[in-house]
């Protein structure tokens, strides 16, 4: 790759911090290895190199409105790197980006997610005026999404924003040194675990409508028949961490070991040492139809699932064999169900992790998926 500016690249993701999976130990980690001069600007402690990829520490927000009172001193940041083509994260950034294309920088917009509809599920919005920001939110990324160069979507529907839409799915990375750790720590974990109870783990944003009241029920149904207890690992939602003392009064939290939020390894250790991962998100906003990343993530250390049963999940799976169970996820008993299936029958279930990793690490991961991206900088380098 050159090494003058037609091979620069910063990525901006102004409200992540800088070692994201998807921002940076996927899409910067992947650029750089490609040859690409990649800046990663983004939240930081300091600025450093890490795995090749130079980080900038931009300034912390206070607050949702000196988020976009700091807008123009992170377009100058941009700026700054001499970057000819900016990769940025996330709606905040729609702004940043017409004013990058007047100074001519060549400029792709990454959606992660369906944003207009995850609004709707905010609750630090009031319920009235949700409906009004995601369809301001819808309207902006399609009509900024026209101007810049193109357009990434990880959404197999979510292919008609921008000009240019590239669809660069967000499987789960296959190897490397992030997984050699939680691989390491997994092992630890397995030998720490007591005997005969049954181990489920939830990865994630915690939040009822991502189904923890349910996954609650369904726990406290399986201790009347089986031991079992829950590894749940995140944070809820900003608005709901007075919920978090409510969620604790449930009969089934007492089978809950809560750990907050952990850095990715150590999250990831607690999957490789589970018997199955829960991700049964109610039918709310987007869910039904997005891509289930924390499902393949269990998949990828070998962790069987119990998962919604929506249609666009099961087609993901369509050349994966019996790789986990699909339940109702507001059917409080077919989830306890699915669970006494694990522990009633662990070898079945060890079979069934092993064709669920066998699939991740020869069909469906980032190394392959990565070739997509690179191939869209290679264009507009």
């Amino acid at each position: 790759m050159a090494s003058d500016n037609s091979g620069k690249i910063c990525v901006f993701a102004p409200v992540h911090p800088y070692w994201d999976i998807r921002v940076f130990q996927k899409e910067a980690k992947s650029l750089a290895a490609a040859g690409f001069d990649v800046t990663l600007l983004a939240q930081a402690e300091s600025d450093r190199e890490d795995s090749g990829v130079h980080v900038k520490a931009l300034q912390k927000p206070k607050n949702r409105l000196h988020r976009f009172a700091l807008q123009p001193v992170y377009a100058a940041e941009v700026l700054r790197t001499g970057a000819k083509v900016v990769h940025m994260h996330n709606p905040d950034t729609l702004l940043v980006g017409l004013v990058l294309k007047a100074f001519g920088r060549k400029v792709v917009y990454d959606t992660h997610e369906d944003f207009a509809k995850l609004i709707l599920t905010k609750t630090w919005l009031p319920k009235p005026a949700r409906s009004t920001v995601a369809k301001l939110v819808d309207a902006m990324e399609r009509g900024i999404g026209t101007i810049l160069d193109a357009v990434v979507v990880t959404q197999r529907g979510q292919t008609d924003i921008g000009r240019r839409n590239v669809l660069i799915e967000n499987p789960p990375i296959a190897s490397g040194p992030l997984i050699d750790e939680a691989l390491s720590r997994a092992a630890k974990h397995e030998q720490e675990r007591e005997p005969g109870v049954l181990r489920v783990v939830f990865v994630g944003r915690i939040s009822e409508d991502r189904g923890l009241l349910e996954m609650l029920g369904a726990l406290a149904k399986v201790n009347e028949k089986k031991p079992a207890r829950m590894w749940l690992i995140g944070a809820p939602s900003k608005g709901d961490e007075a919920a978090l003392e409510r969620w604790k009064q449930h009969p089934g939290w007492q089978y809950v070991d809560f750990f907050g939020q952990l850095p990715q390894a150590e999250a990831f250790s607690y999957i490789g040492a589970a018997d199955v991962g829960m991700i049964t998100f109610l039918d709310r906003a987007d869910y039904k139809t997005i891509n289930p990343n924390k499902l393949f993530e269990y998949m990828r250390f070998g962790t069987p699932f119990i998962a919604s049963d929506f249609p666009t999940w099961r087609s993901y799976l369509t050349e994966a064999d019996n790789v986990g169970h699909f339940v109702d996820p507001s059917n409080v008993d077919a989830i306890a169900k699915a669970m006494l299936w694990f522990a009633e029958k662990p070898e079945d279930a060890r079979a069934m992790g092993e064709r669920a990793q066998k699939f991740i690490l020869e069909r469906y991961n980032w190394e392959l998926e990565s070739e997509k991206l690179i191939s869209l900088h290679a264009s507009l380098s």
